[in-house]
């Protein structure tokens, strides 16, 4: 997790290491040969009981930990428990939505105080690992993915998950192709976590508004995130994005949710206060 601060902001309170989780799945073992890197999906659901809403993550990967996301997705994708080498996001036209996103072994994601993510009674979730094995012997992988949930009854101020969704995108074969695109969120919205959103051929992505750059990553995968803990964004005017990417097949891609066969530009990010996650397609606010 990275987290941005502005100067002179505090930094954000130490996790509660007394918390329990009320969900947590562990990854069947990733097998990886000598010199070895693997992509995986793994597809559940999550259950959280009484519970109605998240106010930490928390990841752990025994060894070669790359990049881990959590996406929630509209309906189930593959059945629960599946593992895949092959990523789908979508069953439909809805995109994913960023739930959690670490770049490190052991990883603790905290929502800012008072408050926390609603989330369904059952939400179908994708969980993406990238390992790469350095050594030169064989190695499984195990990766667990868990969340503290606020108790039933306590109240709290609601973060909601936040994406852009282009159906225009058409990267054609052996070009470069600028994406970029605005959105612009109901007054008084905060940015809690913001990070981008692609299928593997980004060169670059980034995010500005009108206070200036708050996003920058300089490739495709794992492009981590910022997060404003203490104190979260307000937005500036529209949420102005772009996507660098280059397509070096034989074949153009089109807008899609599986790896390989399509591509992404999508802003991800956790906003508050909001009841319900927002979505903008094409640069306009869904309804």
């Amino acid at each position: 997790m990275v987290v941005a601060a502005c100067a002179g902001e505090p930094a954000p309170d130490e996790p509660d290491a007394a918390a329990s989780l009320a969900w947590s799945v562990e990854l069947p073992p990733v097998e990886l040969a000598a010199g070895g890197e693997r992509t995986v999906c793994f597809y559940t659901t999550m259950t959280l009981g009484d519970a109605a809403a998240i106010r930490r993550w928390e990841s752990d990967v025994s060894s070669g930990a790359h990049g881990l996301q959590v996406l929630a997705t509209a309906d189930a994708v593959l059945p629960d428990g599946t593992l895949a080498d092959t990523c789908a996001y979508t069953s439909g036209d809805a995109p994913p939505r960023l739930f959690y996103t670490a770049n490190l072994a052991r990883d603790v994601a905290d929502m800012p105080a008072r408050a926390a993510m609603p989330v369904p009674a059952a939400q179908p979730l994708v969980v993406r690992l990238h390992v790469i094995n350095t050594s030169d012997q064989p190695r499984a992988v195990v990766a667990r993915v868990g969340a503290v949930a606020v108790p039933a009854g306590e109240s709290f101020t609601a973060v909601s998950t936040f994406v852009s969704h282009r159906t225009d995108l058409r990267l054609l074969p052996g070009a470069r192709t600028v994406v970029s695109g605005a959105c612009t969120l109901p007054p008084g919205t905060s940015l809690v976590r913001l990070s981008t959103f692609t299928l593997g051929h980004a060169t670059a992505t980034e995010v500005h508004d009108d206070s200036g750059r708050l996003f920058r990553y300089a490739g495709g995968y794992h492009p981590g995130e910022v997060a404003w803990l203490s104190a979260p964004h307000v937005v500036a005017g529209p949420l102005r994005y772009t996507c660098e990417f280059e397509n070096p097949g034989a074949a153009e891609l089109l807008t899609g949710g599986v790896e390989g066969e399509g591509e992404l530009c999508s802003i991800m990010a956790q906003v508050t206060p909001a009841d319900a996650p927002l979505t903008c397609v094409d640069d306009a606010i869904a309804p």
